[in-house]
This record gives C-alpha cells, structure tokens and sequence, in this order.
C-alpha cells in the first residue's frame, strides 16, 4: 500500500511538470514582468528575430558541388549588383561636379559686343596690281621724285588732303608715306594730328613740318613723313575705317578738325593694298 501511494505521489509531480513544460513559451522571459521594465530589450530580440527571417536561405542541392556553384553564382550577382551601384554613384557625383562647375556669370554682352579700336590684321590683298593701278597717278614731289598718289589729290599747298603715297622707281618701293596739308586764313602753328576713327583716337607726331603764305591772307602748314612698323594699327585703322575725321592740333590753343570723307578712306585702303601688292613692306 504504501509503495502504491509513492508511487502516485511521483507520478502525480511528474505530470504536474511535464505540464507545466508544455505549457511555457519560447519567449518566457519577456512574458516576465521584466517586459514592461525593459521594453528596449524586448524590441531587440524581436528585431532579432525579423532580421533572421529576412535572410534568403539557399536551397538545398542534391549534390555539394551543386550547392557550392549556385552559392557562388548569388555572390557573384549580388558582387555586380553592388559594383553597378558604386558605377552609377560616381557617375551621379561625376554629373553633379558639371552641373556645380558650370559658370553661371551673367555675361554682359554689351560689354562683349562694344565696339573696340582697330589693329593691324596681316590680311592677304584680294585685289590686284592691274586692278587697284587705274585709280593712281605719278606726280614729281617737292623732294623732286616720283611718286603715285591717288588721282584726285595734289601735291601742292592750295588746299586741305591727307593721303598715303610712295615713290614710283619702277622697282619694289622703298616706305610708305603720310602727307597732310592745313590750308586756311589764320595760321595753326601745328604741333601733331589726331585721327579718330570709328570713335577711337590714333595720335600721330609728325618729325617735321613746313609752313608758308599764300597771298595776303592764306596760311598752310604740311607734314610728309615716311610710316614705320609703330604706325601699322592707325594705317589699318585709317584704311579699313567706316567713320573717319582728322584733327590739326596747334601748340597754340587753336585746333582744325576736317572730316575724312569716304572717298579719301578708300584711297588710303587702295594705297596701302597696292603698295603690299608692289612687295613694299611695313
């Protein structure tokens, strides 16, 4: 009797737990009454929990060599998935560097556009000798040599000219020159000249100048002088100029201004092209 009685007792404490076992959960110690103390470590172990269900298991292969190929093919993948990705970062950043590099300055175009003096152009003569010759003459200078000047222009001092011209010896000429004449009733004193063209202002100081009388009331004063190389920006500008005016500057205080007339800037463009033309340089 007594050993059925122990007998039930230890049965009884048995089932009592293995109940007991049945009944507890797997998350135990967070049905505790830490769980309401720590609620953080709850909300990591759960976070656990959804990250391991996130990984992709691979599946099961019927052979070990099958299994290492198709674990290396999804590196292979995901390692050109993440080389495409660093590829199209670069090249965001690379269209970003553009877009940040661009010059975004307002461009003031009437700065840009305004207009400028000009200079000398080494530009090929179009015309030729043949043609540029029926609109000269050879004149006997003062300095007793002859010269070919443009046809409608003297060499005397009865009136106001301004013209480029050279000797005329049958061979490579050897300077081009200026001359310019005042001619008026009051006396100049003339001390240099000033060319503006197409708004600009090209000074010029002449190494000489002779003066006379004409009858009782008539003054002129001219220069002729040979042009160099420092003088090539105002021959271009005088010869290629779409608005031209001389202006006679007088030591004392009384200045002359002459228009230039289309006509004389194309005797000075008609000049200067076949002087080049003839193998004359500057």
């Amino acid at each position: 009797m007594k050993k059925l009685l122990s007998f039930m007792l230890i049965s009884a404490f048995t089932i009592s737990l293995t109940g007991f076992n049945s009944y507890a959960s797997p998350d135990d110690d967070l049905n505790l009454p830490v769980k309401r103390l720590y609620p953080d470590r709850v909300a990591a172990e759960q976070q656990k929990k959804a990250d391991k269900k996130k990984k992709k298991k691979v599946k099961p292969c019927k052979s070990g060599e099958q299994c290492e190929y198709y674990v290396m093919y999804h590196e292979l993948l995901e390692e050109q998935a993440e080389k495409q990705k660093e590829v199209q970062q670069a090249l965001d950043m690379a269209e970003l560097d553009s877009l940040l590099n661009i010059d975004y300055t307002i461009v003031d175009y009437a700065e840009l556009y305004k207009p400028k003096p000009l200079k000398w152009k080494d530009e090929p003569v179009t015309e030729t000798t043949d043609e540029l010759r029926p609109y000269f003459k050879s004149l006997r200078s003062e300095f007793g040599r002859d010269c070919l000047v443009p046809r409608d222009v003297t060499m005397g001092h009865t009136d106001n000219q301004i013209y480029f011209y050279f000797d005329d010896n049958g061979s490579t000429p050897s300077e081009l020159r200026l001359r310019a004449q005042y001619y008026a009733d009051d006396p100049l004193s003339m001390d240099h000249v000033k060319f503006e063209v197409n708004g600009f202002d090209y000074i010029f100081k002449p190494t000489s100048i002779q003066s006379g009388k004409n009858g009782k009331s008539m003054y002129w004063e001219t220069f002729d002088n040979a042009l160099k190389t420092s003088d090539k920006d105002m021959i271009y500008a005088l010869s290629h100029a779409t608005t031209a005016s001389v202006t006679f500057v007088s030591s004392a205080g009384i200045n002359h201004h002459i228009p230039i007339s289309e006509s004389q800037i194309k005797d000075f463009y008609r000049t200067l092209q076949l002087y080049r033309n003839m193998g004359g340089k500057l």
